[in-house]
């Protein structure tokens, strides 16, 4: 019997290595701030980003919903004989501790939340963290190509949530959208622009957001 793959599966198996090795580039331009503790890593997938902090000498947990995914993470995170742990969990759902990381991770993940849900999920982590703690995103908007406003609107969502190829829907970011409803917090990096992806498929273009932000520290 042939057994079917989850579209997350799919597409990290197709990925080249290069994406499923290397952590975000950006987190090396601010790391050194942060203060060792325990960090969050938001959509894990298989790990890259979780391999890396753990190495740096952070407590991690790697949140991940696809269940299948997690265990090809949770596989290769025991090859690395790093103690990492593994929660098979969308973050729209999981509860998290209030005041409890130094650093949150959320690399390539804020485009697959329900736009509904945005807020909710950014204010949650905005509360996990403990004063001075670091929040990443990166994220895509509509700069990039692969955005198109001809298949937006679909189901009654947000005007720029669009339905993929694989069926997943995808929500794109205006500029200063995010960094609208996280303007009370410090601004450390704030990128907007575009970026070329060879990682997956033909090359294509991504617009892209990446920011970090601080939480204010205790006077």
């Amino acid at each position: 019997m042939q057994i079917s793959k989850s579209t997350w599966t799919e597409f990290f198996s197709n990925a080249r290595q290069a994406y499923n090795d290397f952590p975000e580039a950006t987190l090396l331009r601010f790391l050194p701030d942060v203060s060792k503790g325990y960090a969050l890593d938001v959509g894990a997938g298989l790990g890259q980003n979780s391999v890396f902090l753990a190495q740096q000498g952070f407590s991690v947990e790697a949140l991940e919903k696809d269940p299948d995914i997690a265990v090809e993470c949770k596989e290769k995170l025991a090859r690395e004989n790093l103690n990492i742990k593994i929660i098979t969990a969308s973050i729209e759902n999981q509860e998290l501790e209030e005041n409890k990381y130094s650093l949150i991770v959320a690399a390539w993940v804020f485009q697959f939340i329900s736009p509904k849900n945005v807020l909710p999920v950014l204010k949650k982590l905005e509360k996990s963290l403990v004063p001075g703690g670091f929040l990443y995103i990166g994220t895509f908007s509509t700069q990039g190509i692969d955005y198109t406003s001809v298949q937006s609107g679909l189901n009654g969502e947000d005007k720029n949530t669009v339905k993929l190829s694989n069926g997943l829907m995808m929500h794109y970011f205006e500029h200063g959208e995010l960094e609208k409803e996280l303007a009370h917090l410090e601004d450390i990096i704030s990128i907007s622009g575009t970026l070329r992806d060879y990682t997956h498929g033909e090359p294509h273009t991504h617009g892209i957001i990446e920011i970090v932000r601080r939480k204010p520290s205790f006077k």
